[in-house]
């Protein structure tokens, strides 16, 4: 693919935005995905790219999965010293929205902390010497972010991380959900389970708090009827409870606002 600054300028006639779309839409394997990323990031002006994505199919043990081209000896490092536990970029994709420079990222008071210091200090010694991050969450509830990096310091970078900050939400969205479908391919979840029109609606207003009786009278069926119904979303949802069923529809999206219900 021919990437350039010229065919996606915000200034242009959106052909070349246009065009990295219908690219993105024909990769059908995480090898093409990761090729498209390399040929941003070079065209960008950054040397490396990470894409990760946090599937929370558990709070306490979610499911990371991360694509990049930065040294075997990092990733391997990376995985190997469980660097996601200290990684400030990740934690901050977890809890923010707006992309940030990792300059601003160092100074800000939730990363004082001297873990995150000593892992950002280990970062710049592997060449990621100036950065910025992508936060997304997907419409599934997975925590999704792109991080590119540079060898070159903020003043040499300066320029470039502007224009990435223009450029890279255009297709950051497209590219999230991408990579989230590959990854669905390949690892069938909770989040994945097709529930009945009846369970979901039974499970919706036990998000609500409703109990049973009251599902009943809402849904216009009998008590057990929605007992039935809430009965096999715990059991499709793999849930140890009714109450851990409404949390899992919860985090995974599987339950949605109903402006229709107002």
């Amino acid at each position: 693919m021919n990437f350039s600054y010229e065919n996606v300028s915000p200034v242009s006639d959106g052909s070349g935005y246009e065009e990295s779309i219908r690219k993105l839409e024909s990769i059908i394997s995480t090898e093409s995905q990761n090729s498209f990323l390399s040929k941003i990031t070079e065209a960008l002006s950054f040397d490396n790219y990470s894409i990760c994505i946090c599937s929370p199919v558990s709070l306490v043990y979610p499911n990371l999965i991360v694509d990049t081209n930065h040294s075997q000896e990092w990733d391997i490092k990376y995985k190997k010293e469980k660097f996601y536990l200290v990684d400030p970029t990740l934690h901050y994709s977890i809890s923010k929205a707006l992309p940030v420079r990792w300059d601003d990222l160092e100074n800000m008071h939730e990363y004082q902390e001297k873990h995150y210091k000593d892992y950002l200090t280990l970062a710049k010694c592997s060449g990621q010497v100036s950065g910025i991050t992508f936060p997304f969450i997907s419409d599934s509830k997975d925590y999704i972010h792109l991080n590119l990096s540079s060898n070159g310091s903020y003043k040499e970078m300066e320029e470039a991380i502007k224009k990435a900050l223009v450029l890279v939400p255009w297709l950051s969205a497209s590219i999230f959900e991408k990579a989230r479908q590959l990854k669905v391919n390949h690892a069938k979840t909770e989040r994945d389970i097709k529930l009945t029109k009846r369970e979901k609606e039974c499970l919706f207003w036990a998000c609500e708090g409703k109990t049973a009786w009251e599902i009943s009278k809402i849904v216009k069926i009998s008590e057990s009827t929605t007992n039935f119904h809430l009965k096999n979303s715990v059991q499709k949802l793999n849930a140890k409870s009714r109450q851990h069923a409404v949390a899992k529809a919860l985090m995974f999206g599987i339950v949605k606002p109903d402006l229709t219900t107002q």
